[in-house]
């Protein structure tokens, strides 16, 4: 009998697995060292290399490396070479075949499918079957492989406590990348896009500036208050409190990038108006209600569910204008500053998502339903209002439907990242070419936490006037 075994720090892969209905065994952090006894298959997420000792020394324990009969990958497709990335440095490594890909937890169809593969998998273990299916994996962006087979091919009889190293994994990859995103608004030179902005039709230079004080506007009550309430819930780790001290000075600097941006393309009398416009806007209004009332109820996880909608979906309303200019070869400094933000809420988003799943995998299958219908409820209310406040944001500029199409599409990965099903059919391919040349073509995927841009104009240092 073909036998699985699993490894997973977010909760994802246990998700995906839980659906199979198949026994695995969990490769666990304190006690990796575990002998497969037969053929098994090895089902992994997307991690950074420091993060995945705990796997060396599962598969470098006794018979492990020559009982492994093949690897299912999985990731975020979104990360381009970097999908599946540790499934394919091992399948490299140890000359073991990949028999299938699959992003985050799966759905149905890759449920069905791995089944069928361990399935298959035992029909060849009883000479019944020949072949198994097998993807070659794309090794354009793998760089450490020389590194990880020195780790495979080293044998330890017993290891000291190091406790050092003794901390969550999800709380150091974080940390080891907040100073990495730090940014100063003011060196992104974004008064020289300044002609090209007062060329722009009168409409889209207001929806310009009206996305920058809504961002300025749910920026503030993420400063001020969520991360504030959601630190109080860091479970009994430092490293968790010093993360999130970290990103509410990340979220302070994008706050005052969105001020900086409004004092740049604004005089003082459309910068009042833009200010009047968003305290007076109903919709956004009613945003910073629904959010700010969930972070004051003190309910750990629906607190961070709360923060990855706004991180991961609704800002994307604001975030679009600038980018769709961008793709149409726009305003590149602008879009420039905004892709800074955008690696600060990138990492705001991924980070509590994963919190947020810890959580709701410790709950009961009846908690579980309880907080799946909460957080449905809560995108469906978000959802309903964000809509509202894109046709004043967008209104006369024939840019609405697409908005509410990108709208639809974040808030599905905002749900996936709370390790739900999404809601809404948008994906990657039905979005608006020109969106996605402003976002994609721009921009390279780094790792599981955020991109940085390919041209970064942060190189270049502030020009006076």
């Amino acid at each position: 009998m073909v036998k699985i075994a699993f490894y997973t720090i977010t909760g994802q892969t246990q998700r995906f697995i839980n659906k199979t209905g198949l026994d695995a065994h969990r490769i666990e952090d304190a006690h990796p060292q575990y002998q497969m006894n037969d053929k098994y298959i090895l089902i992994l997420p997307s991690y950074q290399d420091f993060m995945m000792d705990s796997v060396v020394d599962f598969l470098t324990y006794k018979d492990n490396k020559e009982n492994l009969l093949g690897l299912i990958g999985c990731g975020n497709r979104n990360f381009n070479d970097l999908f599946a990335q540790t499934a394919k440095k091992i399948s490299v490594t140890l000359h073991v075949p990949i028999l299938y890909l699959l992003e985050l937890s799966g759905n149905s169809a890759d449920v069905k499918n791995v089944r069928q593969i361990v399935k298959e998998a035992c029909k060849e273990e009883h000479g019944t079957q020949k072949d198994l299916p097998i993807q070659n994996p794309s090794l354009s962006n793998i760089n450490f492989l020389r590194d990880f087979r020195q780790k495979m091919n080293k044998k330890t009889y017993y290891k000291a406590s190091n406790w050092n190293a003794v901390e969550d994994q999800v709380d150091r990859a974080a940390w080891a990348r907040l100073n990495d995103i730090v940014y100063e608004p003011r060196r992104v030179p974004i008064y020289k896009d300044q002609d090209e902005f007062f060329h722009l039709p009168k409409n889209e230079q207001t929806m310009l500036l009206h996305s920058f004080v809504s961002l300025t506007l749910s920026s503030t009550l993420q400063m001020k208050v969520a991360l504030s309430k959601i630190k109080e819930d860091a479970e009994n780790s430092d490293e968790e409190a010093a993360v999130y001290n970290a990103l509410q000075y990340l979220e302070s600097i994008n706050n005052k990038a969105y001020g900086h941006a409004l004092n740049v393309f604004a005089s003082k009398e459309e910068q009042n108006e833009s200010y009047e416009w968003v305290h007076n806007n109903p919709y956004l209004q009613k945003k910073m209600k629904l959010l700010n009332t969930v972070y004051q109820a003190e309910n750990s996880i629906h607190k961070k569910a709360a923060h990855v909608f706004i991180s991961t979906g609704l800002y994307h309303s604001s975030f679009f204008g600038p980018l769709y200019l961008f793709g149409q070869h726009k305003l590149p400094r602008t879009a420039e500053l905004i892709k800074y933000a955008l690696r600060i809420t990138a990492l705001n988003g991924i980070y509590t998502g994963i919190k947020f799943r810890r959580d709701f995998f410790k709950l009961s299958k009846e908690e579980q339903d309880t907080v799946h219908n909460w957080v449905s409820d809560l995108c469906d209310k978000l959802y309903d209002n964000e809509l509202n406040h894109i046709k004043l944001l967008y209104h006369h500029t024939g840019l609405e439907d697409k908005v509410e199409h990108y709208i639809r599409y974040t808030l599905n990965k905002a749900l996936m990242n709370l390790g739900q099903e999404p809601k809404y059919p948008e994906n990657i391919e039905i979005l608006d070419p020109i969106l996605i040349t402003g976002i994609m073509d721009s921009a390279m995927i780094e790792d599981f936490f955020f991109y940085t841009n390919a041209h970064p104009i942060l190189k270049m240092r502030e020009i006076k006037k």
